[in-house]
């Protein structure tokens, strides 16, 4: 039997329902899983600073110190005689030191000392002094060298931390709506431990990519995380892994805590709804890599890896999407006994991102850093590297391509619009180095099955330009109809006609520009239109009427 699961994003509940829209942001706790210590350690980087501090409290018995971490101050909290403002409930009877982290940084003493309760009992606590609608994270620290136990810190989701080899934290993301929130703490075995905690009021989120989702042929559960994907997320509904090696830029991006059970279920389908145009990112199982219906995605080259220090690793893969609803877009992860994928998405916007190739900067030899949100071949070089003429105004850097290399390519978030001439172009350079050496530009789009569809090409012969010069590029001009309309715009270089294979052909700060055809009659001409329209109106009853 079929079934459909709807799900309510940002409460993490499910809907066995239609898909509903995205309600507001509700006060589930998304959570993250770090290290503090060992190889993936991040010492005092552990104690986040995003927003504004409400409390940070370190805990222990008596003469637990005060200390400040990362720039953030802690308060030392012994609970036989006191307690935290801002987190009431914890019955801890106890104190402890010297069970701390190793790694040379201050958090080693905030590590040093924690809390204490016989028994692994769970016990509820309580954040206070929240307003509604306003966003908070939350940390808990925790380390103890000689034992090893586990805390598990629930809030509508759950997180699982250790307390040795390595230490660990958990950072949860939550709008409060109320003035408190629960938090259950349940320990493994033998006494619960605590060792530290802060409390953030952070920025409002952005609006979220994923307005709606749609499961369908899976009873299990999906869960939205709007806007709060970070390095350590947990991975999914029905496990305690989390996901490390994020890279930088899906952080804070919308992303879906998936089931693992869901690994070998044939029959599943995801519906997904995008408010704007965005980058569709998902991440599969090197061993029986990417599923089919992935055959469109273009692999980013970068791996994430299933956690908390686990060596399996995800390949993972980007599918830009215009705003609106695309059905069916994401399937069986076909990984039986292996692992279920993660997915998440970004905005895309509008215009050419990186146009100058300035990030993440440029080398003089290589081995040379590919340009941030290029794909294809983009390495990036320092123009003190190549001086040439007429950089003064192009940055530190440039990028090249060759025949060997392939195309370089960016998609962006504006759509083919009707009646509209589009122009991309940029500067160009002899590279001394080829006897032919031409420059291509390309206008096109990606279609349904991620091949570029090219609309218009322009090739120029850089033979002769000793300084960086800008050249006129292609243009492409749409009509009132065609297939191209809809589909979000994508930008091309290339290297053609080079006498040398390897060889480079050098390119830097591109643009693209739009000028809509449709005419638009200004206010004065709409005025006098209607007057005209009038005149002839009240001309015509008057012949009609003699």
């Amino acid at each position: 039997m079929k079934h459909l699961t709807a799900i309510l994003l940002t409460l993490g509940l499910i809907v066995t329902a239609a898909a509903v829209p995205v309600p507001a942001r509700a006060a589930t706790i998304f959570w993250a899983l770090n290290d503090i210590d060992g190889s993936t350690g991040l010492g005092d980087a552990a104690v986040r600073t995003n927003g504004t501090l409400i409390e940070g409290a370190n805990f222990g018995g008596t003469g637990v110190p005060n200390v400040t971490v990362n720039t953030v101050p802690f308060s030392g909290v012994d609970f036989t005689s006191g307690s935290p403002t801002n987190l009431a409930g914890l019955t801890y009877d106890n104190g402890w030191s010297g069970y701390g982290t190793s790694t040379g940084g201050s958090i080693d003493t905030l590590t040093d000392t924690f809390a204490a309760k016989s028994g692994v009992d769970p016990q509820n606590g309580t954040l206070t002094g929240l307003q509604v609608g306003r966003q908070y994270e939350v940390q808990f620290f925790l380390s103890h060298t000689t034992v090893s136990r586990t805390l598990d810190i629930t809030s509508g989701n759950m997180v699982r931390i250790g307390t040795r080899n390595p230490a660990q934290f958990a950072t949860g993301f939550f709008a409060a709506d109320g003035t408190t929130q629960a938090i259950s703490f349940d320990a493994s075995e033998g006494s619960q431990f605590l060792s530290a905690y802060q409390l953030r009021e952070v920025p409002a989120l952005a609006p979220p990519t994923i307005t709606n989702m749609t499961v369908n042929g899976s009873s299990r559960t999906y869960t939205l995380a709007p806007g709060v994907m970070t390095n350590g997320s947990v991975a999914y509904t029905d496990r305690t892994y989390n996901w490390e090696n994020v890279p930088a830029y899906l952080e804070g991006a919308d992303y879906v805590l998936t089931p693992a059970n869901d690994r070998d279920n044939s029959a599943l389908s995801i519906d997904l709804a995008f408010g704007q145009a965005g980058t569709l990112y998902a991440w599969f199982d090197n061993r029986p890599g990417a599923p089919s219906w992935a055959n469109g995605w273009t692999d980013t080259g970068h791996d994430i890896y299933l956690g908390p220090n686990r060596t399996e690793a995800f390949s993972l893969f980007e599918k830009p999407l215009a705003a609106g609803t695309h059905t069916g877009v994401l399937g069986p992860a076909d990984a039986p006994g292996q692992g279920m994928y993660g997915f998440s998405a970004v905005e895309l916007p509008p215009g050419i991102r990186n146009p100058g190739f300035e990030d993440p900067g440029g080398t003089v030899s290589a081995p040379r850093p590919q340009a941030s949100d290029w794909s294809g071949s983009a390495p990036s070089v320092l123009h003190s590297a190549f001086p040439y003429g007429n950089n003064g105004a192009l940055g530190t850097t440039f990028v090249y391509t060759s025949p060997a290399l392939g195309d370089t390519w960016q998609t962006i978030g504006t759509s083919f619009a009707p009646e509209t001439a589009y122009v991309f172009k940029g500067y160009g350079v002899d590279n001394d180095i080829n006897n032919e050496n031409d420059l291509e530009f390309m206008l096109g789009y990606r279609d349904s099955s991620g091949v570029f569809q090219q609309l218009a090409s322009q090739v120029y012969d850089l033979t002769g330009l000793t300084s960086w010069t800008e050249l006129d590029g292609v243009s492409y001009t749409t009509g009132a109809s065609g297939p191209e309309l809809g589909q979000l715009i994508t930008v091309r270089l290339g290297a053609v006609n080079v006498d040398n294979v390897n060889g480079g052909v050098f390119f830097d700060q591109v643009s693209l520009s739009s000028t809509s055809l449709t005419i638009i009659p200004e206010p004065a001409t709409l005025l006098i239109w209607s007057l005209l329209a009038g005149l002839g109106i009240g001309v015509g009853l008057w012949w009609r009427r003699r």
